[in-house]
């Protein structure tokens, strides 16, 4: 399911809707890689030939296998005096801590002080205004790139969930499209005393490369801290770019919309908009995660996607559930034009969390996504939630999903 030598396509097909100048950019290598030991082996392989710079950034890091090696690697790397940063959200670190032992996450500490004592640099992503830091707002596109000129743009985090458990995607790519994850890696690190600007302008300057062909896509970035309202997350005066063209290129579609998302309970607009095109006939399809996903840790999550239920599944939209955890993030919109990135539909996604997606029109990415969606049907752990869902509930589950509506927003 993967593909280096893609063809060009210089227009979106949603409308033919054409490329704002700020979000234009090009691949000339554009993989997607759906197998997890296929992911591992390339993040580890990035890590062991890196001999300049590496840059991560991950929601959040377990102390787990994943996690010991991927931390060993970067420690190996800084003792050859490769410059590397690991980001990691602050809020989600502190969220993970209900998936570790007290012992792991003081070894997970130790293995972190021994990175920074190698010279590499530890940093957590915390937004600067008080009501974003309590709200959760922090930072979840998920990046890794070396000089070599190639990023890993993926779905899932450095820890034994991501790789043994969910479905996740990553996409590795070349060319001009890693400048701008640079440059939003680097926006990200604005609050710390680390330039970019060198490494940045090193990616600019690798040769093209003549093999391949580029290919023409859109790459989308939006950090809601930057948002000038003293009240953000709960009041926000700018609307995310990604929700709004997300919400234009789904006013658009015809004849099918298939979504992924971890757990699907968008905002307000964004959710409208789905529904208004099942309205009109346009097939559409959610695939997301069942409650026991988080391997008992927390159903809230779940939840709050449940209060969705009632509303979708009146206008016949399919809703799948997955019991092992779909934390890939696709949008197909009648299979001509594809998003994927880091952005669930959610309103953390919408309000605080900043996020990134590409989206593209290539047949190749197309036919693999299209090619997911099948798989997923079809997997023994996907369940697909039937017309009486909602009065098959216990009567427990039923009064739980009523106490959380008035906050769902924030679950």
């Amino acid at each position: 399911m993967s593909n280096e030598k893609l063809s060009i396509h210089t227009k979106s097909v949603i409308g033919l809707r054409s490329m704002p100048d700020d979000t234009k950019t090009s691949a000339t290598l554009f993989r997607l890689i759906l197998d997890r030991e296929q992911e591992w082996q390339e993040r580890m392989r990035m890590v062991h030939n890196a001999q300049r710079f590496l840059y991560i950034s991950t929601y959040y890091l377990e102390y787990d296998p994943y996690g010991i090696e991927f931390l060993d690697g970067l420690i190996a790397a800084c003792q050859r005096q490769v410059q590397a940063v690991l980001l990691i959200d602050g809020f989600g670190q502190w969220l993970a801590g209900n998936l570790m032992t007290k012992a792991s996450e003081r070894a997970l500490r130790e293995k972190l002080k021994l990175l920074r004592d190698s010279g590499g640099h530890v940093v957590y992503y915390r937004p600067r205004k008080f009501l974003q830091r309590l709200c959760g707002t922090g930072f979840h596109s998920k990046y890794q790139i070396s000089e070599e000129g190639t990023a890993i743009f993926a779905s899932g985090n450095i820890s034994k969930m991501s790789f043994d458990r969910w479905f996740e995607f990553a996409l590795l790519v070349k060319g001009p499209v890693v400048v701008k994850m640079m440059e939003d890696f680097a926006k990200a690190l604005g609050q710390f005393d680390i330039d970019l600007t060198e490494a940045v302008a090193f990616i600019k300057d690798l040769p093209v490369e003549s093999t391949g062909d580029h290919m023409s896509l859109e790459f989308l970035a939006y950090h809601p801290s930057d948002d000038p309202s003293h009240l953000s997350p709960i009041l926000q005066k700018v609307q995310n770019t990604i929700t709004r063209r997300l919400i234009e290129d789904i006013h658009a579609a015809s004849e099918s919309i298939l979504l992924t998302s971890f757990y699907y309970k968008p905002p307000v607009e964004l959710g409208q908009a789905v529904i208004q095109a099942a309205r009109r006939g346009v097939h559409v399809e959610i695939h997301h995660s069942h409650r026991d996903a988080l391997g008992g840790v927390s159903t809230l999550p779940w939840v709050s996607a449940v209060a969705e239920y009632p509303t979708l599944l009146k206008e016949k939209i399919n809703i799948y559930e997955h019991t092992l955890g779909q934390h890939t993030k696709f949008v197909l919109i009648d299979h001509r034009c594809a998003w994927l990135g880091s952005y669930n539909c959610e309103h953390a996604a919408d309000d605080r969390l900043a996020e990134a997606m590409i989206v593209t029109s290539d047949p190749v990415a197309i036919d693999d996504i299209r090619h997911f969606f099948q798989t997923l049907r079809e997997d023994d752990a996907t369940q697909h939630v039937r017309r009486d869902y909602m009065t098959s509930l216990s009567p427990g589950r039923k009064a739980y999903r009523l106490a959380c509506l008035p906050v769902k927003r924030w679950l």
